[in-house]
């Protein structure tokens, strides 16, 4: 099953549950499968279909992962590119994987002025679409021929030798074991404080939803640690997705060790090289599982967790 179809059974079996949190805004299962429909629907008015490559300008909070959902749906092949990347990097992206689309909030007004510099902006067509966002359709002559998807190849991630095709089926067959893993279940919140760029992320995000968990999620483009601490405490937090970095900065405010706390699961993931998710720890045992490579750290040295018995495990591309 793609992701698309196994967000449709979470949809339909935790309609009435809490999916997202995004500050003030909450988004139950079934307003958030209808936006991704209403979404998709769009996306294939203005001519994306399965194959067509869209790279998205993209961040944490719900606008972004509304997005890669709805072109997942429409089977064309998600391009994730972090909207903190400097204009010549996402320029080199576009380039890369022979984009045909570029999609962003409207908020990031900086699409536009960003590609201007490479392209001709009388080859660039730009259309409202699902109110909020800006679709461009870039030259035929920077595009390349479409990818025959059928459910295989969903998104494509940069990493240092290039682009890397993931199915579609495969991620969600690695959310679902992920979500197994980490014990996520509906009562859980788990909170997303890294863009959704790369496969771990993407992974982890997937899995919530496929648990019928609850995503909070942030869209500010740089979380402190104060932020993310807040974050928790705010939206009760059982599961934290963060990077090394800012654990570390979790870690120097003391924010894991309240004596109240709930015990708090954490998926550490280190601050990605060239689109990879790479996670230099001190490793006590390793197991790959689903393409994942699994990594369990010594919580007592490692990391700082509410509950000295409370596992904490760290995945990374294998």
């Amino acid at each position: 099953m793609p992701v698309s179809g196994a967000v449709e059974t979470a949809v339909t079996s935790f309609a009435d549950r809490i999916a997202v949190i995004d500050g003030d805004c909450m988004h139950d299962y079934a307003s958030l499968g209808e936006a991704i429909a209403l979404f998709a629907e769009e996306l294939a008015a203005q001519g994306i279909e399965s194959g067509s490559r869209v790279a998205i300008y993209i961040g944490c909070g719900y606008e972004s992962l509304l997005a890669v959902l709805a072109v997942e749906r429409v089977g064309a092949v998600a391009v994730p590119l972090d909207i903190l990347d400097a204009p010549e990097t996402s320029v080199r992206a576009l380039d890369a994987t022979r984009a045909d689309f570029l999609l962003g909030h409207r908020r990031d007004e900086h699409i536009a002025e960003d590609l201007a510099e490479s392209y001709d902006p009388r080859d660039l067509e730009m259309t409202s679409v699902a109110e909020e966002y800006t679709l461009v359709r870039l030259p035929d002559a920077r595009r390349g021929a479409s990818w025959g998807v059928r459910g295989g190849f969903a998104f494509c991630l940069l990493d240092g030798t290039g682009s890397l095709a993931v199915e579609s089926t495969a991620l969600a067959a690695a959310a679902v074991e992920m979500g197994t893993e980490l014990g996520t279940c509906a009562e859980d919140v788990v909170a997303v404080t890294l863009p959704l760029t790369t496969r771990s992320v993407l992974t982890s995000t997937i899995a919530t939803l496929l648990s019928g968990a609850c995503l909070s999620m942030r869209g500010y483009p740089h979380p402190s640690a104060a932020g993310i601490a807040a974050q928790i405490a705010a939206d009760e937090v059982s599961i934290l997705v963060c990077s090394d970095h800012g654990l570390a900065g979790l870690e120097g405010r003391h924010a894991m060790n309240s004596p109240t706390a709930e015990p708090l699961r954490v998926l550490t993931l280190s601050h990605p090289t060239a689109g990879q998710d790479k996670t230099p720890v001190s490793v006590d045992h390793l197991a790959v599982h689903g393409g994942y490579l699994r990594i369990e750290a010594d919580t007592r040295t490692r990391y700082c967790c509410a509950s000295p018995r409370q596992q904490v495990a760290c995945w990374c591309r294998h």
